[in-house]
């Protein structure tokens, strides 16, 4: 089911993905079924679930987007931090 965004400024989304993410995660999926006929090896399957779980659309957020902000806060930004007395403060001592 094919669902036009409400903006018409957003990107079009096809269940819970955008398009480009789902056909990222179905060529992942498809790659992981060859590897795993061929090898056996499971880890392209693996990476494609979890592609399309990290990729999943709530309210234009999804789980990756979360995850970026996060490490972006948390880790790759510098946080200022200010230690100020008030002048509430100041009088008692």
């Amino acid at each position: 089911m094919y669902y036009y965004p409400d903006n018409l400024r957003s990107s079009a989304s096809v269940w819970l993905w955008k398009i480009r993410d789902l056909c990222i995660a179905a060529a992942l999926a498809i790659l992981g079924a060859l590897a795993m006929a061929g090898t056996g090896s499971s880890v392209l399957m693996v990476i494609a679930v979890c592609y399309a779980v990290m990729t999943m659309q709530a309210d234009e957020v999804t789980i990756m987007d979360f995850i970026i902000y996060a490490c972006r806060y948390f880790l790759l930004e510098q946080q200022e931090f200010e230690w100020r007395l008030r002048d509430d403060e100041t009088e008692d001592e």
